[in-house]
């Protein structure tokens, strides 16, 4: 029987990567190049180089977007319960639609817990000091005085320690290549096709969209067919890897491999070739 604990523990993807991503495994303590559609586990760390930037999608709706020379740490990953801590760098958290998971996003100086449907951006200096800013909605930020809200258009500038953070509210920062990028990710995310066609709660079938095509086949209904060369098949193109209490999981090479070898199941069929079903 599985331990019981297992099922309460969570695991995230590397949905992005532009340029030098890094993950130090919690478990090894050592740092290995970032892989797209690889797992992240509880204490993993990820950090990124000059110039770059990723993405780790926690579900369907809870994002995180990291900028360059960052290091975030997954303090704690559970079924819809997420600790990050924010070392250096910019980050944005995205809350891209309603969510029942518990967030929280550490920095040297505040807790912050976006709980809504909107869009965050913290940054943390080389001085340990914190900018939070709420690009759309509102949320709360928690420090040992109590709690303050953050509304839409305001950020908040934080110093010291977490035990006795000074804070001041301020007009929001301005927009720049950050937020715009971050905002053409929203709309990606927001129109894709293939999501009519997965289950509530699978995330990473936005990939599906420009890599394939969906079709109706009794008595499974819509399936995804990828556009591949003639003789391809399912777990080919890829790694086994172990993950502690995770255990077996494929890692695709593919760009769209997320949804299709963690959801539904592949089949065969003799006039189109092989399909996956998202069950």
């Amino acid at each position: 029987a599985q331990d019981p604990e297992d099922l309460k523990r969570g695991v995230a993807r590397i949905s992005l990567m532009d340029g030098e991503v890094s993950v130090r495994r919690g478990d090894s303590g050592e740092w290995v190049a970032g892989v797209i559609n690889a797992p992240l586990l509880t204490d993993d760390r990820i950090a990124t180089g000059q110039n770059s930037r990723a993405e780790v999608q926690f579900d369907a709706a809870n994002i995180l977007r990291i900028g360059a020379n960052a290091e975030i740490h997954l303090a704690q990953l559970e079924n819809g319960r997420y600790q990050l801590e924010i070392a250096r760098g910019t980050v944005t958290f995205r809350v891209l639609r309603q969510s029942n998971a518990s967030v929280e996003l550490n920095t040297p100086s505040v807790s912050v817990r976006p709980a809504k449907v909107g869009t965050l951006r913290i940054s943390v200096s080389e001085a340990a000091e914190t900018e939070v800013t709420a690009r759309a909605g509102d949320v709360e930020v928690f420090t040992p005085k109590g709690s303050q809200w953050i509304y839409n258009g305001q950020t908040m500038m934080a110093r010291g320690s977490a035990a006795d953070p000074e804070f001041q509210m301020v007009s929001a920062i301005p927009t720049d290549d950050w937020d715009s990028w971050n905002d053409s990710r929203d709309h990606s995310l927001q129109s894709s096709n293939s999501d009519q066609y997965v289950p509530q709660g699978v995330y990473g079938a936005e990939d599906l969209d420009n890599s394939g095509s969906w079709n109706y086949i009794a008595p499974y209904g819509y399936v995804w067919r990828p556009t591949v060369t003639v003789g391809w098949v399912p777990y080919r193109n890829g790694r086994w890897v172990w993950l502690d209490y995770y255990g077996w999981t494929w890692v695709s090479y593919d760009t769209w491999g997320w949804a299709p070898y963690h959801y539904g199941r592949w089949f065969f069929d003799t006039r189109l070739g092989w399909n996956w079903y998202p069950g």
